[in-house]
């Protein structure tokens, strides 16, 4: 683990106890060479101090199950990874040209929102929810708040993708700026697609994600279950098991810990798509389709969460 290459010499990265359970019986289960990995193109971690030869570690915490990267970039480190990793995809891009960046498309954004819409409004007196976008990328989410009636606010740490959503006339920002222009502003809605995966201190995002949400606020989050490894090793190449910027790894009986802890309890609906349209299961489509997913491994989970302090 000490050898040259490994991230243990690198002072921008650090080891960490579990981030679930702080538990400190961790056990290494994969140790690879940055150069094994599938390239992101136009990513160079170089500004980080990451080659091809640079080992990479991932611990199981003993206690809970949580699969984490450890060691990883320190926080205060953190946006380094998108703001100077990817400078190169965004020369080579023309600013009206930065949303095709982004393959996640429009579809894949409402089966998170429609639902969302529609768990929220079984309660009675909100009128125009709060919406925020933990995560805003290009904008996509905000732009169907916008068209779904909510009032729309979004953060984000990349610069070009802050810029490119203020140019559409988007409300996103930083975490600081948020806090500084529209401290009392709290949601009564809020999604985190494809982020938590990324987040180098989820002490930080359980702390925001509390915080910010209204009393009885539903939260969507989807990210990567411990399967993708295991899925992607069989497979011989590992794309979405991405040890720099995919860094957490959640059994479902994590996320939901995680979240329990900071008074968020999951919602008992299963969200399936019916002739394109993504609809709320009833009760007994759920336990079907929770059935199904017992006969083939998962490796990603998407779940929805009501704040219930």
């Amino acid at each position: 683990m000490n050898s040259p290459d490994s991230l243990e010499q690198n002072p921008l990265f650090h080891r960490i106890l579990c981030p679930v359970c702080s538990g400190g019986d961790l056990a290494s289960t994969l140790l690879i060479a940055y150069g094994d990995l599938k390239k992101k193109k136009y990513a160079d971690y170089s500004a980080i101090g990451i080659s091809r030869e640079t080992l990479l570690n991932v611990d199981r915490c003993n206690s809970c199950g949580f699969v984490f990267a450890n060691p990883r970039i320190k926080p205060e480190h953190y946006s380094r990874i998108y703001n100077e990793s990817k400078a190169l995809m965004y020369q080579e891009a023309a600013p009206d040209n930065l949303a095709s960046l982004e393959r996640g498309p429009l579809t894949r954004r409402l089966i998170a929102l429609g639902p969302l819409l529609g768990l929220i409004r079984l309660h009675e007196g909100i009128t125009k929810p709060y919406f925020l976008d933990i995560g805003a990328g290009f904008g996509h989410s905000l732009s169907l708040a916008h068209a779904f009636g909510l009032e729309g606010f979004g953060i984000e740490i990349d610069e070009q993708r802050i810029a490119h959503c203020s140019r559409l006339g988007l409300n996103v920002s930083t975490i600081t700026e948020l806090d500084n222009q529209h401290p009392s502003v709290k949601f009564d809605l809020m999604v985190a697609q494809s982020v938590i995966e990324h987040v180098a201190d989820l002490q930080w995002f359980g702390d925001l994600i509390k915080r910010k949400a209204k009393p009885g606020c539903v939260l969507y989050v989807n990210g990567l279950t411990p399967d993708i490894i295991d899925i992607e090793r069989r497979r011989g190449e590992y794309t979405n098991a991405h040890f720099v910027e995919h860094i957490n790894y959640f059994p479902i009986h994590t996320v939901d810990k995680f979240m329990r802890e900071r008074a968020f309890v999951p919602i008992d609906r299963t969200v399936v798509t019916l002739n394109g349209r993504a609809v709320i299961a009833p009760k007994l489509a759920h336990w079907i389709v929770k059935g199904f997913k017992r006969l083939r491994r998962q490796g990603s989970f998407g779940r929805y969460y009501r704040y219930a302090p």
